[in-house]
């Protein structure tokens, strides 16, 4: 039962407060295991994480204890133990059929704090360090998507999830501008001026499919052997519709980092693109509660679906001309806090398979407005 309410910023700070705790010296936080993938994580992606937290909570209140945690994170990520063969970020140890990069989606974890707390304070060092692992990954003008990177320098192949495209880009596009670089911006906005025609739907309209759909293209992927045949056919569409549900508030986040940044760009002018994102939108609401409750699985125990549909809904307002999404806004955030953060301990741990993880992706709400949060009696 709900009863009185506190502000956003208030349980930011919180967090931040706890987190603290947690940080060792050398400015990395607790790994860890990428929640229902159940993967061996190093400290990159956490320490990533809690650096935005941290930094969002020195903007808030203006403490230094913040800022010289968000620093010491940052300057962790920049160690030459964190990219051992300075090539990508160290983000996943190794497993055998694992990739140690953990795609593209560790290195742009790995990179976000560089970029925007590097931004904010005119540190130079943490935004070559991007640029440099940015242009490590090979851009297929072809297909219109990027190449993994090995932390070795090795080329894995087209990554051919789409969430993970997206987030890259978005990065890439974000780094590109603040830097005036034209080689970062070029393949980020060839990118999102063709994602109309890359991305597709999976069963039902507004669904999107988890899989980067690029035609003719080999990939570096266990695809082919999972449908060989007919069982494993419709094994390997129920999973990737489950992924299709569990990443979608997670892809339309990463565009709408891209908009809020960067809403000048001309490709946001295209219909397509548009009706795609008011697809995916309406796809969640109109399935509301969207799995809320799950304690395992892609949505909100991981994903933390409700920051991400607030942050969506908060930045695309404009772009979809809609009046109507302020008390959504609103539902979406408060079952997040309801189920989710532990109003005890101050961290975005219960219900979930992976504490650790989920409690350091509270940063995803550091772009949000200072909203209420209803608590629990």
């Amino acid at each position: 039962m709900l009863g009185s309410s506190i502000k956003l910023y208030d349980l930011i700070v919180r967090s931040a407060s706890e987190g603290l705790k947690i940080q060792n010296t050398a400015g990395e936080y607790p790994s860890g295991h990428n929640g229902p993938w159940n993967d061996a994580d190093t400290n990159v992606r956490t320490t990533a994480h809690w650096a935005l937290i941290t930094f969002k909570a020195y903007e808030i209140t203006g403490e230094e204890k913040f800022l010289s945690s968000a620093i010491m994170a940052c300057d962790y990520l920049i160690r030459k133990e964190v990219r051992p063969y300075g090539y990508t970020f160290y983000c996943r140890t190794y497993q055998k059929g694992r990739n140690m990069c953990n795609g593209l989606i560790g290195q742009a974890w790995a990179m976000e704090p560089l970029i925007f707390i590097g931004a904010s304070l005119n540190n130079p060092e943490y935004l070559r360090v991007v640029r440099n692992v940015v242009l490590m990954h090979k851009y297929s003008r072809k297909y219109h998507a990027w190449n993994n990177t090995e932390i070795n320098g090795t080329t894995l192949g087209i990554n051919n999830t789409l969430n993970q495209q997206v987030w890259f880009a978005a990065l890439s596009l974000t780094a590109g501008k603040i830097l005036r670089d034209k080689e970062l911006n070029d393949s980020a906005e060839d990118f999102f001026i063709n994602l109309p025609l890359l991305g597709s739907y999976i069963e039902e309209k507004g669904l999107i499919r988890h899989e980067f759909n690029v035609h003719s293209c080999t990939f570096r992927s266990t695809v082919k052997k999972l449908i060989s045949g007919k069982i494993k056919r419709a094994m390997h569409h129920d999973k990737i519709n489950l992924l299709s549900q569990g990443y979608l508030s997670f892809v339309l986040y990463g565009l709408a980092l891209v908009y809020e940044r960067n809403s000048e760009e001309h490709f946001w002018n295209d219909d397509r693109l548009k009706i795609f994102i008011s697809d995916a939108i309406d796809y969640i609401i109109d399935n509301l509660p969207f799995g809320w409750g799950e304690k395992t699985g892609y949505r909100w125990c991981y994903n933390p679906t409700g920051i991400e549909m607030a942050y969506v809904l908060q930045v695309f307002q404009k772009y979809l001309n809609s009046e109507s999404f302020s008390d959504l806004i609103s539902l979406f955030l408060n079952k997040q806090f309801e189920f989710y953060y532990d109003f005890e301990k101050n961290v975005l741990s219960k219900n979930t398979m992976d504490p650790a993880i989920l409690s350091a992706r509270l940063y995803e709400a550091v772009r949000l407005k200072n909203y209420n949060i209803c608590m629990p009696n």
